[in-house]
C-alpha cells in the first residue's frame, strides 16, 4: 500500500487536500509533522489503535522524511504506552503533507509513494499534478 505524499509551496492547498482525502476514511489519526525529532518520540502513535485506517502527517518537515522511509519499510506501527506492554498494528494508509523538496521526493519516493504536487491558486482552487516527472 503506497503512501500519498502531498507537497508544494506554502498556502497551495496541501492541508486542504489531505483533510479532504481523510474524509473518506472512518478513523483517521492526524500527527503534527513539525516536531524536530518526530520519529524519535516514543508516544508518537499514542492515538493509533486497531481501528485506525489512515495516518496523516500534517505540515511535515523535510528532515523528518528519513523516519518515514523506515516506517514504510517496516510496514507496522509500534504503539507504546507508559507502564503497559507495547502494541503492534499493521501500517494503515499514510498521507504526508508539507513544504517538501521536490527533487528529494523524486529521488527517494517516486517508486515508493504516490506524489501529488500542489501549486498556488485562488480560494479553494489549486492545481494538482500526480507523480510529476515520472
Amino acid at each position: 500500500m503506497k503512501p500519498i505524499i502531498i507537497y508544494g509551496p506554502q498556502s497551495s492547498g496541501k492541508s486542504f487536500l489531505a483533510k479532504t482525502i481523510s474524509m473518506g476514511f472512518e478513523n483517521p489519526v492526524f500527527i503534527n509533522g513539525r516536531k524536530n525529532k518526530l520519529f524519535h518520540d516514543p508516544w508518537l502513535y499514542s492515538e493509533v489503535n486497531e481501528r485506525t485506517d489512515l495516518i496523516v502527517f500534517s505540515d511535515t518537515l523535510a528532515r523528518n522524511l528519513r523516519g518515514l522511509v523506515y516506517l514504510l519499510e517496516e510496514q507496522k506501527i509500534v504503539v507504546q504506552f507508559p507502564e503497559k506492554p507495547d502494541k503492534i498494528y499493521p501500517l494503515p494508509k499514510v498521507i504526508v503533507e508539507g513544504d517538501l523538496d521536490k527533487l528529494y521526493l523524486l529521488h527517494n519516493f517516486k517508486d515508493r509513494a504516490k506524489l501529488i504536487e500542489c501549486w498556488y491558486g485562488n480560494y479553494f482552487s489549486f492545481q494538482v499534478k500526480s507523480n510529476p516527472d515520472v
